[in-house]
Formats: structure tokens, sequence, C-alpha cells
């Protein structure tokens, strides 16, 4: 469409259609106003039809649902156009239009949490901010001016529908700004995000308006109440006909959740509103729906609450994970020099005071790395390391007896906990057979061998850790130097 190719070209395309379709709403009767909707409704829809025929995937399916959704909308329009300004009856048929109207609010809440999962995963706890801000306005607005508005005879049904219309729609607008603001999507998507926005939020006018000002006795409505809705139908239309509307299924950069101080009031401001607003009316001797307040106060402590369990949630991973860096080696994974330190000093100490049976301790350099890292370069040398963790990782016990480190460079440690008489040459030959076979790399076959000093302490005797690590270090050079005089 060429007068949807450029964003300033769009949105005169969507004041043309607003205005088009509002001059014929306000220039008829009622069957001119409910043409003029079900125009609005049927362009959205014939509009999302041509773009799902051109898109595959996710976005294909979103689109569907939007096809369906505005479908249902328009059939629904065309029902009150016929009962309403034909007929001349009071309203569209019940229960049948009401059902209709049901589901298409489905089939556009399924396409909004779909389209938007991608970005929701990448900063939930920032949309879970807004949304609660969202519904905090959402009830201060109730509270303050829709539920004091509504006729007398509005049933308990009638005021429960409303209610839940504002406050979800409120929540869904809050968590589209909070994934535009969080920069969570791609930034050529938020355009066609405020006019979805724009879209939701006249959606909720012209539902409260409708509750406001209509006769209860004959549900009939005045003919200016009906306004938004050509308005909303323009903003969706233009949200889907943005030539970046698929950029809303691209993510954008991870911004993280934190509780920033604006957050943090503002998520204060969404739990005060409501009951100040209450007290406040209350002082000055208004009626308060304390009943809805109480409810809906409900609902926004269970997201906040929520949104506090999300955090602490992520900053006991974040213990996990600095714990993590501080005793594991970046590249293999495997214990780092101060996590084998703290190991070997708790097991010496329990060796000396007779609580384990001993300690064998085997150190070890590779044979020939350096000639694999000048060959092939440093990301192959990284390779092979990590090959080596790993076959000495399985070569070892399971339970926390044995431990294997990474002291640094090509040097790595394996603790082995037991009698030295019993596990020593045992545990030396669980060394030695890890570099039996070559190494399958990426660049083929890698034929590594090692050398490999150990020593021990026996139950009952003392010794420390730089001295069990200085006589293994001793005999790892030893067994190197002999190796090389065999070869030479």
């Amino acid at each position: 469409m060429r007068f949807t190719r450029t964003p300033a070209r769009l949105f005169a395309s969507a004041c043309a259609l607003a205005g088009v379709t509002l001059v014929l709403y306000v220039s008829g009767g009622a069957f001119e106003r409910g043409l003029s909707v079900t125009l609005s409704s049927a362009v959205v829809a014939l509009t999302v039809g041509v773009v799902t025929v051109r898109t595959s995937g996710l976005q294909r399916h979103v689109y569907r649902m939007l096809f369906a959704a505005f479908a249902l909308l328009t059939a629904t329009n065309v029902t009150w156009t016929v009962a309403v300004g034909r007929l001349g009856h009071d309203s569209s048929p019940e229960p049948v239009a009401d059902i209709v109207m049901v589901l298409a609010y489905l089939f556009l809440l399924a396409a909004a949490v779909i389209s938007l999962t991608p970005s929701l995963r990448r900063d939930s706890g920032g949309a879970l901010d807004a949304a609660t801000v969202g519904v905090g306005v959402a009830v201060g607005l109730w509270l303050l001016i829709i539920g004091p508005a509504l006729a007398a005879e509005a049933t308990a049904q009638d005021r429960a529908f409303i209610l839940a219309v504002v406050l979800a729609l409120g929540g869904c607008i809050g968590v589209i700004l909070g994934v535009w603001t969080s920069g969570a999507v791609h930034p050529r998507a938020r355009p066609s995000l405020a006019y979805f926005a724009a879209s939701v939020a006249f959606a909720v006018a012209g539902n409260v308006i409708t509750a406001l000002y209509s006769d209860p006795s004959s549900a009939g409505t005045t003919w200016w109440t009906g306004l938004p809705w050509p308005l909303s139908y323009a903003a969706a239309w233009a949200a889907v006909a943005h030539p970046a509307g698929a950029s809303a299924f691209q993510v954008g950069e991870r911004s993280p959740s934190r509780l920033t101080p604006a957050r943090i009031a503002m998520l204060a401001l969404a739990l005060a509103l409501g009951p100040l607003i209450g007290i406040g009316r209350a002082s000055m001797g208004l009626e308060v729906d304390w009943l809805t307040a109480a409810v809906a106060q409900v609902v926004i402590i269970a997201m906040v609450l929520t949104r506090v369990g999300q955090i602490a949630h992520a900053h006991r991973e974040s213990e996990a994970q600095l714990q993590i860096l501080a005793d594991g080696d970046p590249l293999t994974g495997l214990a780092n020099r101060r996590a084998v330190s703290a190991h070997l000093e708790d097991l010496a100490k329990r060796v000396a005071a007779g609580q384990a049976r001993g300690v064998v301790v085997c150190f070890m350099d590779l044979n020939g790395f350096k000639e694999v890292n000048d060959t092939y370069g440093h990301a192959v040398g990284d390779e092979l390391l990590e090959e080596v963790a790993g076959r000495l990782s399985a070569s070892v016990r399971f339970g926390g007896q044995d431990l294997v480190g990474r002291l640094g460079g090509d040097e790595f440690i394996v603790v082995f906990e037991g009698g030295p008489d019993a596990i020593a040459q045992s545990a030396r030959a669980r060394v030695e057979s890890v570099f039996a076979t070559p190494f399958q790399l990426s660049v083929g076959p890698v034929d590594v061998r090692t050398s490999v000093g150990v020593s021990t302490a026996r139950s009952g005797e003392s010794v420390t850790v730089d001295e069990l690590l200085t006589h293994a270090d001793h005999a790892m050079y030893t067994h190197k130097r002999a190796a090389d005089s065999e070869r030479g």
C-alpha cells in the first residue's frame, strides 16, 4: 500500500480514515452510525487479512487471531446496525452479541500475548511494573470517576463487567508502554505499539462511556457514546498497516529489570492511589465502593508480591553466579586455585585430626600444549583444555570425595580423598589414562601427553596445603625431566 510506506503517510491515512468515519457517524441516524463503525472494523479486518497472507511462522499465527477478532467485531457491528439502525430495536440481540464480543476480545488477548511473549521474556520485570501501575491508575479512575458515575440502576453484573474491562485494558496499556520504554522490543516497532495502545485506550473509553450513559431500563444509549469506536479502529488499522509492524516480533536488547527509585515510587503510588482516593471521598461524606476497592487492591498486591518474588529469585541467581565465578575457572568450569586451596585446607585438617583416611594429590601439566597453541592458535588450545577438563571430571569418583581443578595455563590438579596405600597407584593410573587416546578437536585428532606428580598424606599426619602442592609440583617436574631424557 503506497499510502503506508512512510510513518507520515500512515498517520495521515489513519487520520483520514478516522475523519471519514466520524463525519459519517455524526451526520446521520442510527443506521449511519452503525455503518461507520462497521466500515471501520471491516477495513481493519481486510488489512489484517492481506498482511496474514504475506507473513509466515509466528507472525501468521498472530495475524490469524487478529483477523478472527476483527471479523467477529465486524459481525457484531453488522448485527447492531441491522437490529438498531434498520429494525429499530434498542440494542443487539442478547446473549449472542455479548458472546461474539467476548470471543473477539479473547482472540485479541491471545494475539497480544503471543506477539509480546518474546519481548516480555527479555524484561518481564519491567512489563510487570508497568502493568501494576496501569492497573493502579485504572483502580483510581474507577473509584474517582467511573464507579460513582454509573447509574444506580446498573446491575452488579454490569458493574463487574465494566470493572474487569477497565482493569484488564489498563494493565494491557501498561504492558505495552513497559515493553516500549524498557527496550525489550525493536525500536522500529514502537510506533506500531503506540497505535495499538491508543486503540486500546479508545476501546476503554468506548466501554466506559457506554456504561455511564446507557439507559438501564431500555439498554439504549445516546448517539455520541459511540464516538470512540471509529477512533479505536483507525488506530488499530494504523498499528497493523504500519510498515515496521513486523518488527514487533523482533526482540530488542535486554534491559535489566532493576527496581530503580522511580519504579519503586510508581509501584508505591499504584498501591496507595486506591486507598487514598477512598479515604478522601469518605472524609468528604461521599459514597465509596469499598468492596470493589478491596478486590482491586488484592489484585495489585498480588502483582507487587509477584514482582518482589521475581527480584528475590534474580538475587539468588546472582549470588549463585557470583559464587561460581569466585570458585570456578571461567574456561573449563573446574575449581580454580582459590577453591582447590580451600578444599585442600579443609581436607588436610580432617586428615591431621584422623577424621579422613588420607589424601592423594595428582599435579599435572600438558606436554606439547605450547606446540598446539603455536600450530593451531589459542582457540584450539582452549578447546583442548576444555576436553582435558571433561575427561578428568569423568575419571574421578562421584559423591564429593574427589576434586578436579585448573590452577592456570595448562596445569591441572586432582585431589583424591582416601588412604594413600589403597588409592595412590590407582589414582595416578586414572589420571594418566585420560591421555591414552588422542583428543578429537575441531582441527582433527590431537595427541597430548601429561607429566604427573603425586603427593600424599596419611590419616593423623599433619601437613599444610603448600607442602602438598609443592611436593606434587616437584614430583611432576621430576617426571617430566625423566620423560624428556627417555625421548632424548
